[in-house]
């Protein structure tokens, strides 16, 4: 098993973009139990602000676990995987661990310190 995350975030996406990404409160719990359903993912967990969606998972091999967190995003927000692939930041094992601290923290907010917060699902 290892951890991942997919982030689009301040970063690398114009605010324009960004925008398109956002996950509403409403559909924040579907679109984590979707996800939750593609191949290799084993858990996950999505992250939504207005700086940023990430998403956090445990899969069971990196290569496949990466496509298919892609490909959800991709079909979720209606983009060719072409388009995410030009915004979109991945890390694993340690890095995946280090990105979750530093975002939980606030040290990778737009103003840092900044919590980036959103709703835990409901399910």
């Amino acid at each position: 098993m290892f951890i991942i995350y997919v982030s689009l975030n301040y970063q690398k996406v114009p605010i324009e973009v960004r925008e398109r990404f956002a996950l509403s409160e409403t559909k924040l719990a579907q679109a984590d139990r979707q996800l939750n359903q593609e191949k290799s993912i084993l858990e996950n967990v999505i992250l939504s602000t207005c700086n940023r969606t990430d998403v956090y998972a445990v899969v069971d091999q990196v290569h496949t676990g990466r496509y298919y967190i892609k490909r959800f995003l991709a079909n979720w927000f209606h983009v060719s995987l072409d388009q995410l692939n030009q915004w979109v930041q991945i890390g694993v094992k340690e890095a995946a661990v280090s990105h979750l601290f530093r975002v939980t923290v606030g040290l990778e907010s737009l103003m840092v310190g900044e919590p980036q917060r959103s709703r835990p699902p409901i399910f």
